[in-house]
């Protein structure tokens, strides 16, 4: 699919990108995008069955959130935006890469009054993947700002040496102690150290951000708005599989061998040049 954004726009998000490690992208999703996304989602959280690692709840102590993984292998309103809009050839012209995977999807829903914040992480660490071109596209389909759970990014943390040991968001943790990993600085006790930006969006902005980017949010602390934000995670060229103990879970095997590229049917090439 054919860019809307004029080179000019292209080359200052790239800049941006790759200096800041985020930028967002105004419009990325058009209306009838935007649309089908929203009606899809809504079904979706009314389904009875939901894949592994999904639903409702995860120990919050007010409200509700929603959590999803991985939802384009079952929803075909979804796996269009994923595949048929202009994000895969988005991504590969932001990372500057000749062929594009997806690699996983992930809704993210905090209905009013849901107070918990999503804790300061990086994501590659939580994901089986090695590389520098990895980056997600996080999908505002309600109005974002502060009050309702915008996300919070600290510019340039991806080009940090430093990367951080995952933990779990909610619960006991499961993930295992990595020593090569280093522990999370406390960001909201230092935040006058750091560069933080978060976006006011309308739905179908996107903010394409670096897997490395230190970021979290709030709570949705309105009373009377949803914060429905759907992310697309995308790999580049020099991006490999990678498990380890510290990797999530995927939902089946993706039949590749570690340190080979992601091409699978798990891992669908999007976009490839040459």
């Amino acid at each position: 699919m054919k860019l809307t954004l004029s080179e000019a726009d292209l080359a200052v998000h790239k800049e941006r990108y790759q200096v800041d490690g985020v930028t967002m992208i105004p419009g990325a999703l058009n209306a009838a995008e935007v649309a089908r996304a929203q009606a899809a989602i809504d079904l979706l959280l009314q389904a009875p069955d939901l894949p592994a690692g999904s639903g409702w709840d995860y120990d919050v102590k007010k409200g509700r959130f929603f959590m999803g993984m991985f939802l384009w292998t079952f929803d075909d309103a979804l796996k269009a935006i994923i595949t048929q809009s202009q994000l895969p050839d988005l991504a590969a012209s932001i990372l500057g890469s000749r062929k594009v995977n997806l690699l996983f999807d992930q809704l993210f829903v905090k209905e009013p009054g849901t107070n918990d914040p999503t804790p300061w992480h990086q994501d590659q660490p939580y994901w089986p993947v090695a590389g520098e071109q990895v980056m997600s596209f996080w999908i505002a389909l309600d109005p974002v700002d502060r009050a309702s759970g915008a996300v919070e990014y600290v510019k340039g943390s991806h080009r940090w040496p430093q990367r951080y040991q995952p933990k779990s968001f909610a619960g006991p943790n499961k993930y295992a102690l990595n020593p090569q990993l280093q522990e999370l600085p406390d960001i909201n006790a230092r935040r006058s150290e750091f560069d933080i930006v978060a976006y006011s969006m309308q739905p179908g902005d996107v903010i394409a951000f670096n897997a490395m980017v230190l970021h979290g949010s709030g709570g949705n602390t309105t009373s009377d708005r949803r914060r429905r934000g759907y992310s697309i995670r995308y790999c580049g060229d020099n991006v490999t599989y990678a498990p380890d103990v510290q990797t999530f879970k995927l939902i089946r095997d993706p039949g590749i061998a570690p340190g080979a590229p992601l091409d699978s049917s798990l891992f669908p090439v999007l976009r490839q040049v040459g």
